[in-house]
């Protein structure tokens, strides 16, 4: 699930109501047919900040059931295997269940008979700015980190699209819809527990993974916040299995209902759903050791190289709300005590000397201005590439402006607490 050009919630949403489009009118008489009682009369608007996102008609209770998606309704691995039964007998090797999914989405969108076409006509026909889609001279002007991330989510794709051109011939293949599907099922499905949904333990021959990916009709419209308190499980209501969305938090008359996707920094939120959160208490600024070795202007010895791989220090290196990361602390100070006797005792019992802590400080500054410059450095070059109208590069371009201003926010928040 997600939207994109996400930017923030910091005041009432003016909203409107997309009741009568043909789409959710389409798609509501047919969840309506189908046994989908909405009791929490929820409604379909788009909303100035966020898009197209979901309310009620009525004030939202802490521990109400928002909605309950009959299983019948849910495109899961057992619902499609009827489908696909023909294709997958002939199968030359597993896929993943995204590519499976997305398999279904290719050859469904294009059946005037699909049983779950009312749900297929109301999923975005554009895909959201995900900088992974980009092309590789535009992924190349990304911050080093993203660009890692960029290739590796494309090479996942293109693993998934060789596999997946096996399964079907290529008069049948579509490989933009294949693209359209793979992209809407990262970015709206939800998890389910293939225990729960009865699925036998023999898909082992069709899937490389588990099973515990599934589409669900109108919950996927509900938009991320990070403040979002809300619960989701196959329950049992009347002898039927049903999918269930519970939230913890209550809401106002026509005020948009969040969910949380989990706690994503706004680089993963990026990546994988296309927006990203100003003032998300989740986001942090990554380092990679080298460049923290760079700043503190040190070589480390073997016992030093030893101790941060045995203990996986050179991972999960970061600054955030929260300051700095148990690893990135913990680095600094191994790098800098290679004649300490008591590593072990300093790291892991947080004894740090008043003396490490006060050479922190400039340290973290002089990590954090590094950022600052490169973020500049490289906005500078997507604003150059967005002037070409790339959707990817004027994200991008967006999201290092905002960087920078978050850096400089961290700064802030670490020379008080310091």
């Amino acid at each position: 699930m997600g939207r994109t050009k996400r930017r923030r919630r910091h005041r009432p949403e003016v909203s409107k109501s997309l009741e009568n489009t043909t789409d959710c009118v389409q798609l509501r008489q047919w969840l309506a047919q189908h046994g989908w009682k909405n009791e929490t009369r929820l409604q379909l608007r788009s909303f100035a900040q966020t898009g197209r996102g979901i309310c009620s008609r009525r004030a939202i209770n802490a521990n109400d059931v928002l909605i309950s998606i009959p299983n019948q309704l849910m495109i899961t691995f057992n619902s499609i295997q009827t489908c696909l039964m023909s294709h997958i007998a002939l199968l030359r090797e597993p896929l993943k269940i995204q590519e499976l999914l997305a398999v279904f989405l290719m050859m469904e969108v294009t059946n005037i008979e699909s049983s779950w076409k009312e749900y297929i006509g109301s999923l975005p026909k554009e895909l959201p700015a995900l900088p992974w889609l980009a092309t590789e001279d535009e992924v190349s002007l990304y911050p080093d980190e993203m660009q890692k991330i960029s290739r590796k989510c494309h090479e996942n794709y293109r693993n998934g699209l060789k596999r997946a051109k096996k399964l079907l011939s290529d008069a049948l293949f579509d490989e933009e819809l294949f693209k359209w599907g793979y992209v809407l099922v990262n970015t709206r499905a939800v998890y389910v527990d293939p225990n729960q949904l009865g699925i036998e333990e023999g898909f082992s021959s069709v899937l490389l993974d588990t099973p515990n990916m599934a589409l669900c009709p109108f919950l996927d419209m509900f938009n991320h916040d990070f403040n979002a308190n809300t619960e989701a499980a196959l329950n049992n209501q009347d002898g039927q299995l049903v999918y269930q969305l519970k939230t913890l938090s209550g809401y106002r008359k026509y005020d948009q209902i969040f969910i949380s996707y989990g706690p994503h920094n706004n680089m993963k939120l990026l990546m994988e759903y296309g927006f990203f959160i100003p003032g998300n208490v989740y986001d942090v600024v990554q380092f990679e050791m080298a460049a923290v070795l760079k700043v503190l202007g040190v070589q480390i010895d073997q016992r030093q190289y030893k101790f941060i791989k045995e203990h996986f220090l050179d991972s999960k290196l970061y600054i955030g709300y929260d300051m700095l990361s148990f690893n990135l602390k913990a680095l600094i100070f191994v790098s800098l005590n290679g004649d300490c006797k008591n590593i072990s005792e300093v790291v892991f019992g947080d004894k740090y000397s008043e003396e490490f802590l006060l050479r922190l400080k400039p340290i973290v500054n002089e990590l954090l201005d590094t950022k600052i410059f490169l973020y500049k450095e490289q906005c500078k070059n997507c604003e150059i590439n967005a002037a070409t109208k790339s959707k990817y590069a004027s994200m991008m371009q967006q999201f290092l402006e905002y960087r920078v201003m978050f850096v400089l926010d961290l700064k802030k928040i670490f020379d008080e607490k310091s």
